[in-house]
């Protein structure tokens, strides 16, 4: 049980980070921005 625990953690970790494209958006919007 504790071990399924850990993985749904990271899991979740993992969803808040940003993919490549979303931050090649911001990329995208900071070169427009200045």
């Amino acid at each position: 049980m504790r071990e399924q625990e850990e993985e749904e953690e990271e899991e979740e970790e993992w969803c808040s980070l940003p993919t490549k494209e979303e931050e090649e958006e911001e990329e995208e919007r900071k070169h427009k921005g200045s």
